[in-house]
């Protein structure tokens, strides 16, 4: 689906589910969907997270420069690591 403009992109982690290494990539944050990429060296092993901005309900600041992102349906996305973090909030 079309994201709109990208207003910000900010390098991250991600923690996945179960993972024991972090997923390293990078936040884009566009006018209508917040989205995480990360791939490594080889170029297999993705994570590829898309958001929707109109099915965010909440954003909460974490330690470590973080902040979580909670879906309409209860989902909660993580991201750590974050450079720049008050850019992403003030998106």
């Amino acid at each position: 689906p079309a994201i709109g403009p990208v207003r910000g992109e900010y390098p991250c982690r991600h923690p996945g589910s179960g993972r024991a290494v972090p997923y390293h990539g990078r936040l884009y944050v566009s006018t209508r969907a917040a989205c995480f990429h990360s791939s490594n060296f080889f170029g297999y092993e993705q994570c590829r997270i898309v958001l929707p901005l109109r099915d965010v309900t909440g954003l909460v600041e974490l330690q470590d420069d973080g902040v979580a992102l909670t879906d309409d349906k209860g989902r909660r996305t993580v991201f750590v690591g974050l450079k720049g973090r008050d850019g992403v909030l003030k998106q």
